[in-house]
């Protein structure tokens, strides 16, 4: 059965909410200079956007809608839910292989499915981790991720490309990757060999380690220059 990053991001985004409403102030580490608050606030707006982007069928980045910026003052629950609401209707009402701009290679609506749950994901594992609660992510969506960012994001970003070869290894489960930098163009396989550096862990701690996450769960091998590299070409 396919994965429906729908309903991963409404349950996400509802435990998000929740703990967010808990803890407001709580600082989140993963996100410096933001609390619970604010990375909720981030959330509403992340999910506005792409109301936005998706209900106008957008062909380009265009000024934002009023209630993209989070509410100052007041109730940003009920801001944060009426959001979530939106962008879950939007992205329900059209087919995933519908034509849509977005500012990566993938311009179908199925790409802000992908990005919804993936932003969802880390940014509930960021409210877990500064909470210093265990906390594990879907497999199979952690395996998605890990093929998204490399394949999709890290080819889209406008920072500079890693050099050197990264080989990921799941120790819980099949999964490995081989990324190279060719000709500034990145490379990704799915195969066992020899990378200048590796990252081996779980699953969902590669996923976030991927995404910008640091985790004592992910053992680094080889050359720690090009394992930073690659550890820092998160968006």
């Amino acid at each position: 059965m396919a994965l429906d990053h729908l309903d991963v991001v409404e349950h996400m985004a509802e435990a998000l909410r929740a703990r967010a409403e808990t803890e407001p102030a709580l600082e989140i580490p993963d996100c410096p200079g933001w609390n619970a608050r604010r990375l909720l606030g981030h959330m509403g707006s992340v999910y506005a956007m792409m109301s936005n982007l998706v209900g106008t069928r957008a062909t380009a980045f265009g000024p934002p809608r009023p209630d993209q910026k989070a509410p100052a003052e007041g109730s940003l629950s009920e801001w944060f839910a009426a959001r979530l609401d939106e962008v879950l209707a939007t992205l329900r009402d059209r087919p995933v292989t519908d034509p849509q701009w977005s500012w990566t290679a993938d311009h179908t609506v199925g790409f802000y499915h992908r990005r919804l749950a993936f932003e969802s994901a880390v940014h509930l594992a960021d409210i877990h981790r500064a909470r210093r609660e265990a906390f594990e992510i879907d497999r199979e969506l952690s395996l998605a991720g890990i093929d998204e960012f490399f394949q999709v994001m890290l080819p889209a970003s406008s920072k500079p490309k890693p050099s050197g070869s990264l080989h990921l290894h799941c120790t819980d489960g099949d999964g490995e990757w081989l990324v190279r930098n060719v000709d500034d163009s990145i490379v990704t396989t799915h195969e066992h060999a020899r990378g200048d550096a590796a990252w081996r862990g779980p699953t969902s701690a590669l996923f976030l380690y991927a995404w910008g996450r640091r985790s004592d769960a992910v053992d680094v091998i080889g050359d720690e220059t090009v394992s930073a590299a690659w550890a820092a070409a998160a968006p």
